[in-house]
This record gives C-alpha cells, structure tokens and sequence, in this order.
C-alpha cells in the first residue's frame, strides 16, 4: 500500500471540503492504522462544517466519527485487535485518553482526533476501534459507530422503559432510528412520532408504529395528550434543536422523564421554568446513549440484522470520497436520510 491517504479535509468553515492526499505517519504507541471501507455522516460533522461549533481553533482538520474497516498496522501496546481484523470505529471511546495524531499536508500538519473517517485509510486510537460483530455487514456495521448505539443505548441503558409507558419520540434522524428499533425490541408500542418528513414517517410505519404528528405548535400537543388521554412517561429528543427540547419538556408528565442526545449549536440555550424541576421532572442529557461498544454493540448489531431488508433500502445510495461534498448538501437540504461513503481502494 501507499504511505499516503486520500482525505476529505476541513480547511474553511462553511466551506467544501477539499480532498487531498496526506502522508500517512506510522501508528504510534496505542494507534492502528485501518483501511476504511465505509464511513456515514453524522449531523454533529455538519455543525462543525458550518460554524455550530467551537472550532475554529482546529482548523485544518480531519472529520468523520463513525465507519468500518480493516487493521492494517500496528502501534505498540495494541492488543485488543490484530492485523486483518475487520473493525468498527467509533467515536464513543473505551478511555478517557488521548491519542491525536496530525497528518503531513505540503510541509504542513492536519489535525485530527482519537478517530477520523473522511479518507481510505486512517490513523486511529486503539481505544476507539471494536472488532465488527458477525453476522453484520460492513455497510450496515457503520451504524453502530454513532447513531444506532447512542439511540439505542438512551433506551436500553439509560432509561429502561416499561412495556407500558407511554412514549414521544421527537424526530427521526439517525439517533431517532436507533432508538424506535430499541422501542421495538422491547416490543414497545405506545409511541407517538414528532416528525414531518415523509421518508422518515415511512421508515418509522415500516417498523410498524402509526401515530405521528408534524410539529410542535399547540393542535400538535392536543393530538398528544388525545392519544395517550394524558401527557406522556417519557420524550426522547433527537431533532435537535432548542425549540423541540423545551417542546419534549412540557409535554411529559409531573413524574415524567425527558432524555435528550440532541445538541443544538453552541451558541443556544434552552429555557426551562423552574416549576418544571420542581414538579418532579426529570429532564437528562445523554452521551452516546451510556454505550459500552465492547459489550453493546453485539446487542445492537442483532436487531440491526433483523431490520437488515428496510435498512439497507434506507441506507441504499452510496458516495464515492470524491462525491462527498455533493453527499453533505444533501444530507444538510434533508435530500438524504443519512449519506454512505463507500470508500475506493
């Protein structure tokens, strides 16, 4: 192979990305490198394209969080995978530690994180590499790195619904997804659906759920407490935005619970009334859905086989690395549930 990798870099904010070739360095002390197959993109790589995040500081920088692979070298101390493995990569890390690396760009350096997807082949901490689970797909396997495990962990592992409670799940993106087929595994059915894209709606009536409403004004709300002749136990938010948080905050109950992964741009705050606290609600943040990769992903990577006909039709349209700019806008116009990179080799 060659001692260089194609990337799509971060060079401008609310700029294309550029694709360059970068000098791959050799793995160092806790790193692998890895032959990328496949990476998806997560709306948090939007915000940090077009200004939603701090940053600037960065800059250039590599992106990409979630994807699947295949070892190719090793850095000292590396045991928990081998050369050959196929690995998924994921941004929910087993440790607390750091292992940067910066690739060589025209006698310049390009920073990077524990892991980045945005090339065919990367650097990546051995922290944040989980051999791929049987049985799953490399293209389906690329869910487990964000969106499925942080959706499905807020259900399985952070709030443990009843098969009785009465659930709103507001939007329908990734982290949305992973949670209605954790919903579903726990043969959850009294859910009701914030989400006004159609695709999404038929994604959602696929796995067999039928109540929806299409916003957050005050008929939406009526429609709500109709369907459950109350307000709800729990409201997962996943649109991300300040209005559907503080939405999901008055529609649950005094001794409800309201659990959100969704991050809004830095520069926003939500309102919360102090009766609200006092009133007995519980109102959480979640960090990629409390998910152990080594333990969990085997869990997630199953029913993510069962669903395996309707995910790969959603999932259907591939993006070569040089198209990627062309699969960001769509993914940012909502042309695209979530865009596959499918990376040549």
């Amino acid at each position: 192979m060659s001692n260089k990798t194609e990337a799509a870099v971060l060079f401008k904010l609310n700029s294309n990305l550029k694709l360059v070739k970068l000098n791959l360095p050799e793995p160092s002390k806790n790193q692998v490198l890895v032959k990328i197959y496949f990476s998806s993109i997560c709306r948090s790589q939007l915000m940090e394209i077009y200004s939603g995040r701090k940053n600037k500081k960065w800059i250039p920088h590599m992106l990409g969080h979630e994807g699947v692979g295949k070892i190719i070298k090793l850095g000292t101390g590396v045991k928990n995978v081998k050369i050959g493995d196929n690995v998924v990569l994921t941004w929910i890390s087993l440790s607390k530690r750091k292992s940067n690396s910066k690739f060589k760009f025209n006698d310049k350096y390009i920073n990077s994180g524990n892991v980045t997807t945005f090339s065919n082949y990367s650097i990546v901490s051995k922290f944040n590499v989980i051999k791929k689970p049987k049985h799953i797909s490399n293209k389906l396997a690329v869910l487990l790195g964000c969106c499925i495990s942080t959706g499905s962990g807020m259900v399985f592992n952070e709030t443990n619904p009843k098969i009785s409670s009465k659930i709103v799940l507001i939007g329908l993106g990734g982290v949305g997804l992973g949670i209605l087929l954790a919903l579903k595994e726990k043969n959850i059915n009294s859910v009701f659906i914030v989400e006004k894209d159609k695709k999404k709606i038929k994604i959602a009536k696929n796995l067999g759920y039928k109540n929806f409403t299409s916003g957050i004004n005050h008929k939406d709300k009526k429609n709500i407490l109709k369907f459950f002749k109350s307000k709800a136990d729990i409201c997962y938010e996943s649109a991300g935005s300040v209005n559907t948080i503080e939405f999901g905050i008055s529609i649950v109950k005094s001794s409800g619970h309201i659990h959100f992964a969704s991050h809004p741009e830095s520069f926003k705050k939500i309102k919360i009334f102090p009766h609200e606290i006092i009133s007995g609600k519980k109102i959480t943040g979640s960090w990629g859905g409390s998910c152990n990769p080594k333990l969990d992903f085997k869990i997630y990577a199953k029913f993510i086989v069962k669903n395996k006909k309707l995910l790969n039709k959603v999932f259907e349209k591939e993006y070569p690395l040089k198209n990627i700019n062309t699969a960001i806008k769509k993914f940012k116009d909502n042309k695209i549930f979530r865009p596959i990179i499918k990376m040549q080799h």
